[in-house]
């Protein structure tokens, strides 16, 4: 099974673009689960969802205002209720473009034993970086118990694989097309971009690092574990 994790923020009207997405480009939902993350004032989103009634999608809340600050918490609460091999992390703005994408995906689920991260390869057109929209296998949650330790949720997985992981551990699918509405003409004129100003991610902050190290050094210890001495 594949696991698609969306925290979602204050009454999103991009929601159900996703969902319509989803369902759309999926070959088969009996393998595929949807699990939202809301909090509980959010009413707009609760009573989409409780309309579609889809067997697959199934949404948590917390009892405290969603915030880009406790987007960890979310993403941790989503992967404690997932049954997923692989995990797919997911936003509302995020469109699932590619025809029988979780065929794709099934193909990498023998992977879910072993510590993975994989990275779908977005088309230019779109402007969204893979590493937005990591996958990561059920043996690098397991091992951690956590998805991430800080809200940038999607850069987290990347941080982690990309400073410290074996290269060979990193899987990019060339198949899997990803859209970001946030990062297209259809949500942000072209012209407007390099007037935004984004977050700056305390990367360098030594207590980030070292939550960061630590996290590489669990997962170092398994990557020993599964090859032969």
């Amino acid at each position: 099974m594949i696991s698609l994790l969306l925290p979602c923020r204050r009454d999103s009207l991009l929601l159900p673009g996703f969902v319509e997405s989803m369902l759309e480009n999926t070959s088969d939902m009996n393998n595929v689960e949807l699990l939202v993350s809301l909090s509980d004032n959010d009413t707009w989103c609760k009573s989409y969802l409780d309309r579609l009634n889809h067997s697959r999608i199934k949404y948590f809340t917390q009892p405290k205002p969603y915030g880009r600050f406790g987007l960890h918490d979310y993403m941790n609460l989503l992967c404690e209720h997932s049954k997923g091999k692989l995990l797919w992390h997911m936003c509302d703005d995020y469109r699932l473009v590619t025809k029988g994408w979780d065929l794709i995906l099934k193909e990498y689920e023998s992977y879910s034993d072993k510590v993975y991260s994989l990275y779908p390869c977005p088309s230019p057109d779109y402007k969204i970086a893979g590493f937005a929209s990591p996958i990561i296998t059920r043996k690098w949650y397991n091992t951690l118990n956590h998805w991430a330790l800080f809200y940038s949720v999607d850069s987290w997985i990347g941080e982690v694989a990309c400073s410290y992981l074996p290269r060979d551990k990193q899987i990019n699918i060339p198949e899997l097309d990803l859209k970001d509405l946030s990062y297209c003409d259809l949500y942000i004129p072209r012209e407007d971009m390099d007037s935004i100003k984004f977050i700056d991610f305390p990367w360098e902050d030594p207590r980030v690092r070292e939550w960061i190290r630590e996290d590489a050094d669990l997962l170092l210890e398994e990557i020993k574990n599964e090859r032969p001495q």
